[in-house]
Parts: structure tokens; C-alpha cells; sequence
């Protein structure tokens, strides 16, 4: 029986069993193994083969750019420089690139990826012996931002009101890069901006996400700036008497369908040429909103004043006696004065009467006592709501 087994592989290293456990060698070429045994009557036998080993390539895989890319207009230009055959020489190079796609050759054509991900990139090399080595390689394409807003539409000398619904997903927005249109540009994130002229504007949004990956938008004719219709209207003063007042108000707005007005002494109106009845003088705020079939308004305010024409009539007689006809004196016409004053006189001079308000009338009187018929003198000053003056002196006739 054998009672020993030596093995002698040739590189400093030995082995007593009958079957060792797989020997790797560091170095190539021809290795002469030996075994020898022993019996267990002291008898020696041995044996030698020689293995040959080819020696084994390295592969390495590299990229001539960054390994970290934006999806968009990603481009990866893949490399096996650094491969080294270690004698022998390699015969091929099978690049697996992480999306089902296969290459040869030590310089495979750029890559471009589709969809965000990270890749893991797989390079075999094979020499003439058949000796292989493999390398792998990460690489990543990072999601570009998405670049999107939209502009309600806007009246002149209105701010147009951006919305910026740009994102980025996984990551942010840092930066924002408008042109909007006019020769305006912006770094807000949303802008706030009015239009000298009506008119559609061509905007473009250039965002940067915090992974440094950018996205572009251009939407053309997005910000709509309309025109604005003119207020504009004139009144006539179409009837009066002596306390009411009758206003018609024109419209001579410009591109207008729609009138709101504030006439003042809370009448309301949308009516084109609204006509309002008036029963006091007064100086009125009157307010004319307008709007065009776009939507956008205008507002024209004055301030009416409301008053009657100056109409006055000097009667020349009066009866003060029991009838109901002409029982005083005084001028007829309207009521609304600055400045009203009636003076009696009789014929030697004396003063009878004096009245300041048209609704104070005399009665034919003189500190209580009844005044002879006859002719008196009468003498108005009167000065009138729009500030003139009218006199009027004559003689009247008292009949008893």
C-alpha cells in the first residue's frame, strides 16, 4: 500500500494528500509538477507532467468622458485603453452596455441612453490562447428637468401673470432664465412684468436643475396683451323747471359693449345713454366703466354739476285781498340761487318789504299793517348757481 504521496509543484509550494484541492499559479508559462510516493514497504516511485499556462489578459473599461451625464444629449464614449495582454495578444473585445446592447472592438461608437438610470457596463476581453478577462463599469444618466409655464392673457398697462409649472424629478430647480418676448429678460422664478404695447409675445424658459441638467421651452405667441377700449361721454340737459333737472348722458367711448355707470344719488345704470331725472342742484361724482368683447375695461370719471337753466319773470302787479289769486308778490323762475335779495320801495322811498330767499314773498304788508294800493319800486339782485349776476329793477302795482 502507498503510505505517502508528495507533491512538487515547482513554485515553492508542496502537498501530502492523495488528491490536492485546485492549484492556482501566480505566474505563466510551463509548470513541471511532481509526484512521488512512498510504499508501504519503503519503495519509491515518481512521476512529472508539465502544465503549460498562457498568461491572462486585464481588462480595463473606461470612459473618455464623464461618467455622469443628463439624459439629454447624453453621449458616452467607451474605451478598453489600459487593457494589457501580458504577453499574449488579444484577439476580442464584447462590451455589454447595460441596456441590451452589445459592441466589439476596443473603441465601440458613443452611447446614447434613452431613459435615466444607472448602467452597468460589462468589457470581456479574449486573447489568441483564449484566455479572458472581464471589467465592469457604472455609468449614470440623470433625469433632465422638465421646462413648461403658461401666461394668462392680459389688458395693456396690466401685469401678464406667468405660471411657472417647470420640475424636476428626482431633484429641483435652482435656476430660471426667461426672455420674455420684448426684449426683456429675467433670472425670477416667476416674473412679473407689464407690456408697453398690446400684441402676442414669443417667451422662452431656460431652467437648470440642482444636478446641473438643463431643459428649454419656447412657446410662441403665449403672453396675449389686448387692447384697452376709451371712456368717454359728454351730458345735455334735456328738460328743468324750477327745482328738477332732466341729464342725458351721451356715450362716445371707443370699442366698448358693455357701460356701467354711476350717476350719482345712487342711480345705477348699463345702459348706453342713460337718461336720469334730477330733483336738486348739485355737483355729482359720475363714474362710466366700459368693457370691450376682450374683457378689459376702462373708467372715466367727472365731476356734473346738476343744476337748472337761470329762467326768471318779474310780475308787474299782485292782489292781496281775499281771493286766492296772486295774494303776494315776488319773481317767478327757479329756486336754487347763491344769492337772492328783493327790496320794496314806496313811492316816497321808504323800504317796505326785504326778502332774501324766493319762498319769502310779501303780502302787501308793513310791520303788520296793510299798505295802500298803488305802484311800488321793486329791485332784485340775484346771483345765480353757476355765479352770475342778474339785477332787474321796476314798478309794480298793488290792487286791493
Amino acid at each position: 500500500t502507498i503510505d505517502t504521496y508528495n507533491w512538487d509543484f515547482s513554485d515553492g509550494t508542496t502537498d501530502n494528500v492523495k488528491d490536492p484541492q485546485p492549484k492556482t499559479f501566480a505566474t505563466d508559462g510551463a509548470k513541471k509538477v511532481v509526484l512521488t510516493l512512498v510504499s508501504n514497504k519503503g519503495c519509491i516511485d515518481s512521476t512529472q507532467k508539465v502544465v503549460q499556462f498562457y498568461p491572462t489578459p486585464v481588462a480595463v473599461a473606461t470612459t473618455l468622458n464623464d461618467d455622469t451625464q443628463c439624459l439629454e444629449d447624453n453621449l458616452f464614449n467607451f474605451t478598453a485603453n489600459g487593457t494589457t495582454a501580458n504577453g499574449g495578444t488579444i484577439k476580442e473585445y464584447f462590451w455589454q452596455l447595460g441596456d441590451g446592447t452589445i459592441e466589439f472592438g476596443p473603441n465601440p461608437p458613443g452611447k446614447f441612453y434613452v431613459n435615466p438610470d444607472t448602467f452597468t457596463i460589462l468589457l470581456q476581453v479574449t486573447t489568441d490562447d483564449n484566455c479572458t478577462d472581464t471589467a465592469t463599469l457604472n455609468v449614470h444618466t440623470l433625469p433632465s428637468p422638465i421646462a413648461n409655464f403658461s401666461v394668462d392673457p392680459t389688458c395693456l398697462f396690466q401685469p401678464s401673470k406667468f405660471t411657472n409649472k417647470s420640475s424636476s424629478s428626482p431633484g429641483f430647480i435652482t435656476n430660471w432664465n426667461w426672455n420674455l418676448g420684448d426684449g426683456t429678460e429675467t433670472t425670477d422664478s416667476v416674473p412679473v412684468h407689464t407690456y408697453d404695447n398690446t400684441g402676442n409675445y414669443t417667451i422662452t424658459l431656460n431652467v437648470l436643475s440642482n444636478y446641473g441638467c438643463e431643459a428649454k421651452v419656447t412657446k410662441v405667441n403665449e403672453a396675449e396683451v389686448k387692447p384697452l377700449p376709451q371712456a368717454r361721454f359728454g351730458i345735455e340737459k334735456v328738460d328743468f323747471d324750477a327745482k328738477n333737472t332732466t341729464i342725458q348722458y351721451i356715450d362716445s367711448s371707443i370699442d366698448a359693449n358693455q357701460w356701467y355707470w354711476d350717476l350719482g344719488k345712487g342711480n345705477l345704470s348699463t345702459t348706453q345713454n342713460p337718461l336720469v331725472f334730477y330733483d336738486d342742484t348739485a355737483t355729482l361724482p359720475v363714474k362710466l366703466i366700459i368693457s370691450n368683447a376682450k374683457g378689459c375695461y376702462d373708467t372715466l370719471e367727472k365731476s356734473i354739476f346738476v343744476a337748472p337753466d337761470f329762467f326768471f319773470h318779474v310780475p308787474n302787479a299782485f292782489t292781496p285781498n281775499r281771493d286766492p289769486l296772486n295774494p303776494t308778490y315776488g319773481g317767478e323762475g327757479t329756486l336754487y340761487y347763491q344769492e337772492y335779495n328783493l327790496k320794496i320801495f314806496s313811492r316816497w322811498g321808504q323800504k317796505v318789504f326785504e326778502s332774501n330767499s324766493p319762498l319769502d314773498r310779501w303780502d302787501g304788508t308793513f310791520k303788520g299793517k296793510k299798505c295802500i294800493e298803488g305802484q311800488y319800486t321793486y329791485v332784485y339782485r340775484l346771483r345765480d348757481v353757476y355765479g352770475f349776476y342778474h339785477n332787474y329793477k321796476g314798478v309794480l302795482t298793488m290792487f286791493r
